[in-house]
């Protein structure tokens, strides 16, 4: 293989990690809105662990890798907006805390909190 030959090789590849890292994106997403919603009830499972392990055939450690992944994404809809990865960021529990405080006032974000002087939990 020539040095063309091995740049065209290495420039596919990086392609197909790109297109695996936004496929992976994706997935979570939507597992995170499927989680939501508790589809998994629907089809008899216990939990979203439960359902990514026997319904998708993943292995434990992948399935609890994706679980908490998805138990991450909080996607916000309060100003509205569609549910996909160009819409999205993807925060922390904490970081989605203080972005929405930064956003919508703490006036507003205090009817949420047990305690306004805490952080949202």
């Amino acid at each position: 293989m020539d040095t063309t030959e091995s740049r065209s090789f290495a420039a596919r590849r990086a392609d197909l990690v790109r297109n695996e890292q936004h496929a992976m994106a994706d997935f979570l997403v939507a597992l995170a809105d499927f989680d939501r919603q508790r589809g998994w009830i629907e089809l008899g499972h216990s939990g979203l662990f439960a359902f990514l392990h026997r319904e998708m055939g993943l292995s434990k450690s992948a399935s609890f890798s994706r679980m908490t992944a998805a138990g991450l994404i909080h996607i916000p809809v309060a100003l509205g907006g569609t549910s996909s990865l160009a819409n999205v960021r993807l925060l922390c529990a904490s970081h989605n805390k203080w972005a929405a405080r930064r956003k919508l006032g703490h006036g507003l974000m205090n009817r949420y909190c047990r305690d306004p002087r805490q952080p949202l939990s």
